[in-house]
């Protein structure tokens, strides 16, 4: 009889120990990231991720004891990466918006926040302003808040053309195929006023950071059913404000705070 309460014991602990150990706290964080957007995400000679948004969600993992394991998706892909499994975390200077709210999409508190700008080649006379921009080509990076920006102000008067990356569309204002051109205004300044090609362009217009169009900064995506893990998130960014790391990252890429006011 013994014997077979023994047995029946064993049983139980065998079964209960899968369960346990699926109970187990996730230490594995896929980090959905670009990789085709300088100064914040890109690939360097040796195919490692660089960038802000790289180094802001390694410290981000560290700082909530978890391990980032990076996946390289395309920009159409990164809204709904979280919710189609595709990545836990989304790093992609990613903007806080109302509608991308109202879609069921959560952010983090911003980690940046930025304008854009227009860009065009030196020496012509188009201007960032809508009366300059009639009969004008535009390009822009599909899908993106930049995108619904100009189609919504500029459409009626300008040809909008779409591209997937940012080096994409800078080349095609080197190649003439674009009047101008609009994008995150601190990722021209590095990819194209301050990079090889700066002698060749450069910014025209006024900043543009309406909040109906380029929200509340920049900000993380993250799962809608885990509350947990935004708290963690959140304090782990305003935790890099407090003790200077935030700002030791950014002098990296800036002359000033991206965080912004």
């Amino acid at each position: 009889m013994r014997r077979h309460l023994l047995s029946a014991l064993l049983l139980a602990l065998a079964l209960a120990i899968p369960a346990v150990a699926g109970a187990q706290p996730q230490t594995l964080l896929r980090v959905a990231v670009d990789g085709s957007y300088p100064p914040y995400s890109t690939v360097d000679s040796k195919g490692r991720f660089v960038g802000f948004d790289i180094d802001m969600a390694d410290e981000i993992c560290r700082r909530i004891d978890m391990t980032c394991k990076k996946v390289q998706l395309t920009w159409d892909e990164m809204l709904d990466a979280v919710k189609k499994q595709k990545a836990d975390i989304v790093v992609a200077s990613t903007s806080i918006t109302t509608g991308r709210r109202l879609r069921g999409i959560v952010f983090s508190e911003r980690y940046y926040h930025t304008p854009a700008m227009f860009v065009r080649r030196k020496g012509d006379s188009v201007e960032g302003i809508w009366k300059s921009l009639r009969g004008k080509t535009i390009g822009v990076q599909a899908t993106t808040t930049h995108d619904q920006f100009v189609t919504s102000e500029f459409a009626a008067v300008s040809e909008i053309v779409r591209y997937k990356t940012l080096p994409e569309m800078v080349q095609a204002l080197l190649d003439k195929k674009v009047d101008i051109i609009l994008a995150d205004a601190w990722a021209l300044d590095r990819s194209a006023i301050n990079g090889k090609n700066g002698k060749k362009l450069e910014f025209t217009g006024p900043p543009y950071n309406d909040r109906r169009w380029f929200g509340e900064g920049i900000g993380v995506i993250l799962p809608s059913d885990d509350p947990s893990l935004k708290n963690k998130i959140d304090d782990a960014i305003a935790s890099m404000r407090d003790d200077g790391t935030y700002m030791k990252i950014a002098k990296k890429y800036f002359s000033y705070d991206p965080y912004g006011n």
